[in-house]
């Protein structure tokens, strides 16, 4: 889980498994970015399983399961599988998404391939996406899990308790 990146990184086979809890003066949280504010970065083969509680804040907050607040990023084989917890948020114009919470264009499209999230409760897949975001499967029930492995490629695998988990990981 990182703050932000330099202008043409790669993240790649990374996962979240600690919770976050954002009280108070927070504005951009993410399982795996809170701020990714630049163009031409990716994220490839990504998960979290942290969930996410915010609370109290009177600042817009950009809240998603893989990132908060992005430029023109490419997301492709990520999966969130978390659950956001929301308190006492005062401003209206949150943007809260399980797996992006505002990812506007800043001279390129932002993009999301190949993507699954696991929703609970109303929250939308997406708070706010300027790009293409047809591609993020939808799960509404865990009885789906098993065919995320075809939508998220070969660089994951079933882990024991039923989740998709990258490769290299060993499980207890």
């Amino acid at each position: 889980m990182v703050g932000g990146a330099l202008s043409d990184d790669i993240f790649d086979c990374c996962y979240n498994g600690g919770d976050l809890i954002a009280i108070g003066g927070v504005q951009y949280v993410g399982g795996m970015v809170g701020d990714l504010e630049v163009d031409n970065c990716s994220l490839n083969n990504c998960y979290n399983i942290g969930n996410i509680k915010l609370s109290d804040t009177d600042l817009r907050v950009n809240c998603g399961g893989i990132v908060g607040r992005t430029f023109g990023s490419r997301l492709e084989n990520c999966h969130n599988n978390s659950q956001i917890f929301i308190e006492n948020l005062d401003y209206e114009e949150n943007k809260i998404g399980f797996f992006t919470g505002y990812a506007y264009e800043n001279g390129v499209k932002c993009f999301a391939e190949n993507c699954s999230v696991l929703m609970y409760e109303n929250l939308p897949p997406c708070g706010d996406f300027d790009g293409n975001y047809n591609d993020i499967l939808k799960v509404t029930d865990e009885e789906d899990m098993p065919n995320i492995l075809d939508v998220l490629g070969d660089k994951f695998k079933m882990g024991i308790y039923g989740y998709p988990i990258l490769n290299w990981q060993v499980e207890d």
